[in-house]
């Protein structure tokens, strides 16, 4: 039996670099799914999961294993279900930039560099 396209697609995707991988663990460890800021839900932490890994598998298992933390916690089948309908925003994605200004936010940082508006890391 064929395998569904889009998992056959997603194993054709490279695997997002080390650097980011790491660079991604480290921001949403000191983010909790629980946390609720008024313009960036747990929906927009696995946006920003997504285009930054480009759909790619291991982004997926971060973004599940991170969700794992949060009290709403459904299993991989919930994670799964918002994952598989992200749609890409390219004129003003979410990217890692919106990621470590969360992390600002949550720390009381006065740094606004990260901004919201993202195109460049």
């Amino acid at each position: 039996m064929p395998k569904p396209k889009r998992l056959r697609k997603a194993f054709l995707l490279p695997a997002p670099s080390a650097d980011l991988m790491a660079e991604l663990q480290g921001l949403l460890r000191q983010l909790h799914p629980d946390d609720r800021h008024p313009d960036r839900p747990w929906i927009s932490v696995l946006i920003i999961i997504n285009y930054e890994t480009a759909g790619h598998p291991d982004g997926f298992a971060l973004a599940d294993a991170w969700s794992r933390r949060g009290k709403a916690y459904k299993g991989s089948a919930g994670v799964r279900k918002y994952w598989n309908n992200i749609k890409s925003c390219p004129k003003n994605p979410l990217t890692i930039r919106t990621l470590r200004w969360m992390v600002d936010q949550r720390h009381g940082s006065t740094n606004t560099n990260g901004a919201i508006d993202n195109k460049e890391n």
